[in-house]
């Protein structure tokens, strides 16, 4: 009988452990998908409260989690729109790229490139807006916009790089005159001393400049 019953119960003692084995593996799994669902609702809850950038990361990071890829895309999506509609349109453009692939996101990529270009167009930063128009060159009227702007930044650079006319000013020579405000005079008087040469440059509206040795030190306007 004793030998009987240590038997039986060393039976039972591997029933128990190959039941525990067995089951050990079926908590993980059940306590993951029931992670997995929480996780999901969250993201969800979050996407409905328009807490879009968590509930990408939410649906990220549940990989393949029955539609995880497709929710985060609308997520993604959706942000993007509010992004537009709050006019951080560079922020929007990026989004919009991010799922290029998913449903017009292309095209509203783009869009938003192109008010953001024109905004920068408008506050003159030409080299930047044309940067941003040479993105998306095949799109709407971007290639005459390109010659506009390039244009508009060729032409400002030229007129920012061209040296400031300067009006006369006691202290310069005949040269800087010259090439001041005033010009050539349309008369010269010139008186010459032992103490030097004295000269009066006459120009239109009764204004003369007067130069001892070479330099004014006399504007009469």
């Amino acid at each position: 009988m004793n030998v009987e019953k240590k038997t039986n119960n060393k039976k039972q003692k591997r029933l128990i452990r190959i039941i525990l084995a067995a089951a050990i593996p079926c908590l993980f799994i059940l306590s993951a998908l029931t992670s997995s669902y929480s996780d999901y609702s969250k993201a969800h809850s979050l996407l409905e409260s328009k807490n879009y950038k968590e509930a990408i990361v939410q649906f990220e990071n549940l990989g393949d989690y029955k539609d995880s890829v497709q929710m985060a895309a609308e997520a993604n999506y959706l942000l993007g729109t509010q992004q537009l509609n709050s006019k951080l349109y560079k922020d929007a453009a990026l989004t919009f790229k991010k799922i290029k692939d998913y449903r017009d996101s292309a095209r509203m990529s783009k869009e938003s490139t192109y008010i953001y270009a024109l905004g920068l167009k408008s506050s003159k930063n030409y080299s930047e807006s044309l940067n941003e128009f040479l993105s998306i060159r095949d799109y709407k009227d971007s290639e005459a916009q390109i010659k506009e702007v390039t244009n508009l930044k060729e032409y400002y650079e030229d007129s920012y790089q061209r040296p400031e006319i300067k009006s006369p000013s006691v202290g310069m020579t005949k040269q800087e005159v010259l090439d001041s405000t005033w010009g050539k005079p349309i008369d010269i008087n010139k008186t010459t001393t032992k103490y030097g040469v004295s000269e009066q440059w006459v120009y239109k509206n009764y204004k003369y400049i007067y130069f001892e040795d070479g330099i004014v030190t006399t504007i009469q306007n």
